[in-house]
């Protein structure tokens, strides 16, 4: 994922050129890397938030990991009890 601005952001230069980046682009090089930590660690910049699309491909995985899961367990399962049968009443 790449960087960009959470909120929209101005932010002055040394030369007294101002930079608007608005919420959601990707950060100009143009902002040096003092200013950059300051921003992060504000909250106005950081990771672009997923799109719908790669939510949709993580859950689609953590279903498939989930049904794998229960599937092994299940086997396990099988095999203790195939070697270690309940007593006889």
């Amino acid at each position: 994922m790449s960087e960009v601005a959470l909120t929209d952001i101005r932010h002055g230069l040394k030369d007294g050129t101002v930079v608007t980046v608005k919420a959601g682009d990707k950060i100009p090089a143009t902002i040096d890397k003092a200013s950059l930590e300051i921003l992060r660690e504000v909250g106005s910049v950081g990771d672009a938030p997923p799109t719908a699309k790669e939510v949709e491909d993580k859950d689609a995985q953590i279903a498939e990991l989930k049904a794998q899961l229960e599937a092994a367990q299940a086997a396990l399962t099988a095999q203790d009890d195939a070697k270690n049968p309940p007593p006889a009443k």
